[in-house]
């Protein structure tokens, strides 16, 4: 125990030491909670652009393979061979099995499922909530006559998987328009700025400040680009995963507890992390460390 919180301790100083570093350019000026998600997505954006010239936009769906060549190179050897093909194929199966009262998935999507991927998460003026892929999935087996699957494993990672991949190389396009969408937006970036767990640190010490340098063993990625691969196969996990396993993931190394699934506030962070990606084409499943 002594052990763990030695090396957290080390893990956090070095964070702290690097996002100094990168505090030059004063990165947590990037974050106005009053300001229109238009504004913050370009405030971001434009930060990285100065960290990172060389980068266009699609590049930063490459995540930590965009800043390092040789990661780069070990993601696009994964990708030849990746074991993410088996769970796309298992939700290609899935997809076209029928439901219980005859309808398909297809059925629950315009143009059979081709692009919708790129509207979420989206922030449903009905239900008052963001609403995300899969949360639609299962809105549409409960609603011809299929029970509900327990998110971000199983059968529905494969679905989510399969779906997604239906819109691979169409530019992410969420809306956050209306008030109660800009609320959820903002709700998302206050958790993305906000500090937690036994080390202090939020989601932008490390995908903001940091950006570039080395958490351990870890290069540190953008937030921009991040929805564009998810699920993934990461060799860390050695299966594939979601957007918002991750989430837990990072909470986990934080010293923070980590929120279910599907969570209010991990659908709002999705929200906000996609809307920041808007232009960037989806590729799913990536593949990467």
């Amino acid at each position: 125990m002594r052990r763990a919180l030695f090396f957290a301790a080390c893990a956090s100083a070095s964070l702290i030491a690097a996002t100094a570093h990168a505090g030059q350019a004063e990165w947590w000026k990037v974050n106005d909670p009053s300001a229109a998600p238009t504004h913050t997505r370009a405030a971001i954006t434009h930060y990285y652009r100065q960290q990172f010239p060389k980068l266009g936009l699609q590049d930063f769906a490459l995540g930590s393979g965009a800043l390092n060549k040789q990661l780069r190179q070990q993601d696009e050897q994964l990708a030849a061979f990746s074991p993410a093909e088996f769970v796309l194929d298992k939700g290609a199966k899935l997809w076209r099995q029928p439901l219980p009262d005859g309808k398909t998935y297809a059925s629950c999507y315009s143009d059979g499922g081709k692009g919708a991927a790129t509207h979420y998460p989206m922030y449903s003026e009905q239900q008052h909530e963001v609403v995300t892929l899969p949360m639609s999935l299962n809105a549409c087996r409960t609603q011809h006559g299929a029970k509900a699957l327990p998110y971000g494993k199983g059968d529905l990672l494969a679905l989510e998987t399969y779906l997604d991949s239906l819109s691979n190389g169409m530019p992410i396009d969420v809306k956050a328009d209306s008030t109660e969408a800009v609320q959820a937006f903002q709700a998302g970036q206050k958790f993305f700025f906000q500090r937690a767990g036994q080390l202090d640190l939020a989601c932008a010490s490390c995908h903001v400040g940091a950006v570039g340098h080395y958490l351990r063993a870890q290069l540190l990625s953008p937030a921009v680009g991040m929805s564009a691969t998810f699920p993934k196969y990461r060799m860390k996990w050695g299966a594939v995963g979601t957007l918002q396993q991750r989430f837990r993931g990072c909470q986990k190394k934080i010293r923070a507890k980590p929120e279910a699934f599907e969570s209010v506030d991990y659908r709002n962070l999705q929200f906000f992390l996609t809307y920041l990606s808007d232009g960037i084409k989806l590729d799913v499943p990536g593949n990467g460390s």
